[in-house]
């Protein structure tokens, strides 16, 4: 008489991975409800407005005072220059008379909740019309009594050649 096999740990494995993956699918990121999105974009919008017009009132009513913008730039050497600096002093800074900073996105991956945003998207960026540079943008967003407002941006300074950022970025 051959040995009985137990099939029983089989059956535990593959309840533990159904189990496993209705969790997964139950706690999926949804979609952001397009309000949400466009609201979220919305404030974006408004602090390049105030960027491009070095208006003092429209960077505050876009960013926090305690955000925290960061920016990565990779040298020459390959090393990678990291600037940090907060909210207030980023308003104060693009509230300065001068030439325009024009910047956009496009393509924008937003995941918004409630009270929370992340927005991910490539960017260029032009003083003036002359171009400058590109790279890609991450917003956090927190949505207070106020509304959305921006808690922090991190973005890469990647490329400074116009023909080099259409062709990685794919630039409309």
């Amino acid at each position: 008489m051959g040995a009985r096999r137990n099939f029983s740990g089989g059956f535990v494995l593959i309840r533990w991975v159904t189990a496993s993956l209705c969790l997964f699918a139950c706690t999926a990121v949804p979609e952001p409800e397009p309000e949400s999105a466009e609201a979220v974009l919305a404030v974006i919008d408004r602090c390049f407005d105030g960027m491009a017009s070095h208006d003092s009132t429209l960077l505050a009513a876009s960013v926090l005072p305690e955000a925290v913008i960061t920016r990565l730039r990779t040298r020459s050497d390959g090393s990678v220059d990291v600037y940090t600096t907060t909210g207030a002093d980023f308003v104060r800074e693009i509230s300065r008379p001068g030439p325009a900073y024009r910047e956009r996105i496009w393509s924008p991956q937003v995941i918004a909740g409630e009270q929370l945003a992340s927005v991910r998207a490539p960017y260029d960026f032009r003083v003036d019309t002359a171009f400058s540079h590109c790279g890609v943008d991450h917003f956090t967003l927190i949505r207070g009594n106020t509304g959305w407002m921006i808690q922090s941006i991190a973005y890469t300074h990647d490329l400074t050649d116009a023909a080099a950022c259409r062709a990685r970025y794919a630039t409309p």
